[in-house]
């Protein structure tokens, strides 16, 4: 099983942790199991905010997914379809329990410089020195 850190929008990352954002879309599906998501929020915040319990990965094509998360999500079918832009399928991570974390973290704390441009997995040495 494993960890991932994510990039997110300010946005995305509010709604995952108000619980108003129950799925992660990902144009790209992670190729271990992943059991939870630690989230970067990109400019202005820059930070490590909070980690996502991940209850599982949904596979399909861009209608099955939205017709399976539409009900738990904040963005327009639009918005998702931009967001898979020359892809007929993708993957919608199921989000649980999510921890604030206080104070938010830094990458350097991850032994990180740059975030990812999707996601990374953290190693056991990254999760454990956190």
């Amino acid at each position: 099983m494993a960890k991932i850190l994510v990039s997110l929008h300010p946005t995305s990352a509010q709604q995952i942790i108000a619980g108003t954002k129950k799925y992660e879309y990902r144009r790209i599906r992670p190729k271990q199991a992943v059991t939870s998501m630690v989230i970067y929020v990109t400019e202005p915040v820059r930070m490590v905010v909070a980690e996502a319990e991940v209850l599982q990965c949904i596979e399909g094509t861009l209608e099955e997914l939205w017709q399976t998360t539409t009900a738990q999500t904040e963005q327009s079918r639009q918005e998702v379809w931009n967001y898979f832009a020359g892809r007929e399928t993708g993957c919608a991570l199921q989000l649980g329990t999510v921890t604030l974390f206080q104070p938010p973290r830094t990458l350097q704390e991850y032994g990180m410089e740059k975030p990812p441009r999707s996601f990374r997995y953290l190693t056991e040495s990254e999760n454990t020195t956190v």
